[in-house]
């Protein structure tokens, strides 16, 4: 009885495995795996990857599926009694495990000789359980040899027809994505009509969003971010970005953008001969889209165009970069937008002396005073926005600080008069009264460390 019910949960196992056919690599480190639950109590969620199965083992399965999928076929007997074989092997196994078991032994699965499956604690002990499955399998090993000798010969080899063998070759390679194929495949697609215009339903956008998502992920690796340059698939991208009709495209399109060219100097020169610069700051500039959460995307995608590239943060700031964060970026309506056109403008700002004066002629730091100011004084922000507005709070005094310690005040007297204005004063006052009453309810303030030690360094220097 014990024997059948063993037989029974390796065939359970082999069912699970059948779910696991259309990724053959997940396959091959599961497989093994997944006779082993039947000698513990608990299943791991994940595979230990030090059992690899032999490609026999991975072969007699495949065969076995195939079997159960064309019974009706003539060569579907073979393979029957391929899958018969198997079961009685393993049911043969599973008898002779359960033969070597002792009596009184304390675990109920039965070690195999004088060897426990399980330690003290009743976990799997997987060095007993790697013993074992490599004794099982000299031992089948040599009753086959010793099957051999008795008929008065060696065993015969196996043999894999060629039909066996096409047919393993395209359910390995079914498992196989060609990754430049694929994003190709893509970009032609929405190629017809990157921004969505004959898009009519919400439905239609979002399996145009499901694709995007897709190329973003594709886009991570380094290598697929240079072959999109390559073939052309940065053109409907930037389209993308100019969509006037559907906002989620908008987004995602910057946002595989964004993906693409960060910190890849030959993604960012390939970029910027798309003219990706102009798009992406017309983009910005749209003021339908001024309060729109897609513009979070668009800042996104700027600053992973020209941050950690010197000459693309030139023609940046020469192109009104530093003002059109100042109009449009601060002056949204959206949090996270205004966080990333703050963080921008931090790297921007202190990357050359002609970025510098542009931020003080464009006011920046009175903008941001009074963002600050405002920021500090929210009595109703709720719990879920409390986060945002902690973040939206640490990028601008990192920019106020930023440019305080790097603007040189012979050359740029208007900065003078924007750090000692009375906004300005007033507003480090209420962020040390913040900082003050935050120490007092610390368990129900996010944790600010650099904001409090920047507050103090702005008071310093105003002292």
């Amino acid at each position: 009885m014990e024997t059948q019910t063993q037989s029974l949960s390796i065939e359970i196992e082999i069912q699970e495995c059948r779910v696991l056919k259309s990724n053959p690599q997940e396959l091959t480190l599961v497989f093994y795996y997944q006779f082993l639950p039947i000698f513990t109590k608990k299943k791991r969620k994940k595979p230990n990857k030090s059992f690899r199965p032999s490609f026999e083992t991975l072969y007699t399965f495949l065969c076995l599926e195939s079997s159960s999928s064309s019974s009706s076929s003539s060569s579907s007997s073979s393979r029957t009694r391929r899958d018969s074989s198997l079961t009685d092997s393993m049911a043969a196994a599973a008898a002779a495990t359960a033969a070597t078991t002792t009596a009184g032994e304390n675990d109920d699965d039965g070690p195999p000789g004088n060897t426990n499956l399980r330690d003290s604690s009743g976990a799997p002990n997987w060095n007993a359980i790697l013993k074992w499955s490599v004794e099982e399998g000299l031992r089948q090993e040599a009753e086959l040899k010793a099957k051999g000798v008795a008929e008065g010969g060696r065993a015969k080899p196996r043999t894999i027809s060629e039909e066996d063998r096409e047919w393993f070759l395209k359910a390995i390679e079914s498992g196989v994505v060609d990754e430049v194929k694929r994003i190709k495949e893509i970009t032609e697609k929405i190629s017809d009509d990157p921004r969505g215009d004959l898009l009519a339903t919400e439905e239609e956008e979002d399996e145009r969003v499901f694709v995007l998502e897709e190329l973003r992920d594709r886009l991570e690796s380094v290598d697929n971010a240079k072959d999109l340059g390559a073939i052309g698939g940065l053109t409907p991208l930037l389209e993308g970005i100019q969509s006037e009709k559907w906002e989620e495209i908008r987004a995602m399109s910057a946002e595989c953008v964004a993906v693409s060219v960060q910190n890849h100097p030959e993604a960012q020169k390939n970029a910027m001969s798309c003219d990706a610069l102009r798009v992406l700051l017309l983009a910005l500039q749209s003021e339908k889209h001024l309060n729109k959460k897609s513009n979070a995307k668009v800042i996104y995608a700027l600053s992973c165009l020209v941050r950690g590239n010197q000459e693309v943060m030139g023609m940046f700031v020469k192109s009104d970069g530093i003002e059109s964060l100042a109009k449009s970026g601060l002056a949204s309506s959206v949090i996270k937008t205004r966080v990333k056109a703050a963080t921008l403008l931090r790297h921007a700002s202190v990357s050359s002396e002609e970025a510098m004066k542009r931020t003080i002629d464009a006011k920046v730091i009175d903008i941001i005073a009074e963002k600050l100011g405002a920021n500090v004084n929210s009595q109703n922000a709720s719990s879920s926005s409390l986060t945002d507005l902690a973040q939206e709070r640490e990028a601008y005094i990192r920019l106020l600080l930023d440019v305080a310690q790097r603007v040189d005040f012979m050359k740029n007297e208007d900065a003078v008069n924007q750090f000692r204005s009375e906004r300005f004063v007033q507003t480090v006052q209420n962020c040390q009264t913040f900082v003050d009453a935050s120490k007092k309810n610390r368990d129900k303030m996010i944790d600010e460390e650099e904001f409090i030690v920047a507050v103090d360094r702005l008071r310093n220097m105003l002292k």
